[in-house]
Formats: structure tokens, sequence, C-alpha cells
């Protein structure tokens, strides 16, 4: 019976970690700061689909509360600026440990959370990436601004953490 477990905890671990999560993020130009995406949240929108990826429409204040479930897996994420008529710009990754440039780019993604108490019947949970450059980043990570971003989500999803 414990073989029986242990080989059943093995391949759901396994084929959970396997499942790769195509999404791409779609960034108002200009934008530096934080992002997140808070997923469950009834009387929100879906995460639209288009070919296989994730389409996440990040608003200005980069706050994007979903119906959608939050997904796990192998990262396939792309970031894109996206000006007042369309036309987008990729957004560049920094690799781990590297310094941020002038220009802006991904400093950090794919990282996931819940805010609050995880046992509640329907917690806020997040996936979180920021955008900054050389010149913002101090700032982003400044406690005033974390708590500034959090009161905003607890706004937007009329809840508090």
């Amino acid at each position: 019976m414990r073989n029986i477990i242990l080989i059943t905890t093995i391949f759901t671990f396994f084929t959970s970690c396997s499942q790769t999560v195509k999404e791409t993020f779609l960034i108002p130009s200009g934008f530096e700061g934080r992002i997140n995406v808070v997923f469950n949240q009834p009387n929100s929108n879906p995460i639209s689909v288009e070919n296989d990826r994730r389409i996440y429409e990040i608003p200005t204040d980069g706050i994007l509360i979903t119906s959608s479930k939050l997904e796990t897996g192998i990262l396939d994420q792309e970031y894109y600026y996206v000006d007042n008529k369309g036309n987008k710009e990729k957004i560049d990754v920094t690799e781990l440990n590297k310094k941020l440039g002038i220009k802006p780019s991904v400093a950090k993604y794919g990282t996931v959370g819940i805010y609050g108490n995880s046992d509640e019947q329907n917690p806020l949970e997040f996936l979180e990436s920021i955008i900054a450059s050389k010149k913002t980043i101090d700032s982003i990570y400044e406690y005033k601004n974390e708590v500034s971003f959090q009161n905003k989500i607890m706004e937007k999803t009329n809840r508090k953490f």
C-alpha cells in the first residue's frame, strides 16, 4: 500500500511539473513596477487564450484581477509593451544575478503566492512579475511602495489581508 501511495505521489509530481504554462503579458508602454495577476476572483473576467497562450492584459496600475485559476508548471512567459495603437515591443528578461540596465526589463518573474491566509475559502492567489530599470528597481522594493501596492490589491478585490 505504501508503495502505491509513493508511486502515485511521484507520478503526480512529475506530471504537474512537466506541464508547460504558456503566458503572454501585455503591459502598457513605459510601465515600470510590480505586476500582479490575482486569480479565482468572482465577478471578474476570465483570462483570454490565443494559440494555447494565456494572455494577461495588464492595466496601468499593474494589477489584473481574474476569475481564471492559477496554473503552475514549466514557465514559457513572454512580455511585451503595448502602445495605444496596439503595437507590441518585446521586453527583455534580465537573467538572475545580472545587473539591470538603463532600458526597462523583466527583473522578476514567475513568482506565485497568496495574500492573506491560505486557509480562507477563496484565498488571494497571485502571480508576480516586476518590470524595472537600474533607475527604478530600488523604489519598487521600498516598503512604502510595497504597502501602497498591497492596499490597491485590497481595494480592487474588496478584501483585507
